[in-house]
């Protein structure tokens, strides 16, 4: 499946795909009638990216659309360094800042998360759903993992005050089976 895009006057923006056999052009004015007509697998996955940048008030270039698709598929929790040089060769006006910005926008928004690394190049998480890292500290492979007994953790109140506490995260750090 292929992504194409540009934009028109008026601020119309089009987006072409391809795939299972069939092409589609998708615009602000025949969005819902594409979305009918599209097969559901291209509808959920590709347009429910769409859904989501208009939802939050992000203009839907094929750019942006295209480093939100490569981080949303990804288990790796990968740099802007690692997304650029993997979209270089499909757009080849972008530019790692762009890559770099839109990921920050994207972390603004709350699409993704910042990963924080001890001394490791910034790294992005598209999962969203409460959950903690395993970091090997040779290789900097990130794992994530969900434990109730983490998510629970009490922090005590003397740390506490004046301090409004938004979210919990645990970062286990070891070496990794690969590195031993």
């Amino acid at each position: 499946m292929a992504w194409y895009g540009l934009s028109i006057k008026r601020s119309v923006s089009l987006l072409r795909f391809e795939g299972a056999g069939r092409k589609y052009v998708l615009s602000d004015r025949n969005y819902s009638y594409i979305i009918r007509g599209m097969p559901k697998k291209i509808h959920s996955q590709k347009l429910g990216h769409l859904q989501k940048f208009r939802e939050l008030g992000l203009k839907a270039t094929p750019q942006r659309l295209a480093i939100y698709n490569e981080i949303s598929n990804s288990s790796a929790h990968p740099s802007a360094d690692y997304i650029y040089k993997k979209l270089n060769k499909k757009f080849r006006g972008l530019s790692f800042d762009t890559v770099n910005r839109t990921l920050l926008t994207f972390v603004e928004t709350g699409l993704v998360r910042l990963v924080e690394g001890g001394g490791d190049t910034r790294r992005f998480d598209p999962h969203l759903e409460q959950h903690h890292h395993l970091r090997c500290i040779k290789c900097f492979q990130i794992i994530d993992f969900q434990s109730k007994h983490y998510d629970d953790i009490k922090v005590p109140a003397k740390y506490l005050h004046g301090f409004k506490l938004v979210s919990k995260k645990v970062i286990l750090e070891g070496i990794c089976q690969k590195c031993r």
